[in-house]
């Protein structure tokens, strides 16, 4: 029964407080004033909310991942991610898709970028993992068949 009172009173005092320091702040900083002081008596009248909206928007933050298809190992994870600044994918290329895909074959120097595709598919031949598929690792033609390793290429 008193949460039916004390809820709204506090959100009334939060708004008048917003209002009062949108109104009376100086213009640089109105907003910023504003809604800090808004947050603070939220906080100071019901510091429990503040303990129950983390683990709530940490569980809606990885739902939604999850529905894009980005699982997250767990809510720590997701809070330390902000410190990322550098993201290493493994070959599989799972991260983008769901499945691999050949983006862009550079070749070096005095290689030629077909000849290079046919020696990653006979390299590959024998492999079980999924790069190893004709549509990942380069669509070589009927013509020039991918050589077997060991053998000269001309």
């Amino acid at each position: 029964m008193i949460s039916g009172i004390f809820t709204p009173v506090v959100l009334c005092i939060a708004i008048a407080t917003f209002v009062g320091w949108f109104i009376l702040a100086p213009e640089p900083v109105r907003f910023t004033m504003a809604l800090v002081n808004f947050v603070a008596v939220l906080i100071i009248a019901c510091p429990c909310a503040l303990g129950l909206a983390t683990p709530t928007a940490i569980m809606v933050g990885t739902g939604k991942g999850a529905e894009n298809g980005v699982l997250v190992k767990g809510g720590e994870a997701l809070e330390t991610a902000h410190r990322l600044d550098t993201i290493v994918l493994d070959k599989t290329g799972t991260i983008t898709e769901g499945h691999p895909a050949l983006t862009a074959v550079v070749p070096a120097d005095g290689m030629d970028a077909d000849d290079l595709l046919r020696l990653a598919a006979s390299a590959e031949r024998g492999s079980e993992h999924p790069w190893e598929k004709p549509s990942c690792v380069g669509q070589t033609s009927a013509a020039s068949p991918s050589p077997t390793l060991g053998s000269s290429m001309h």
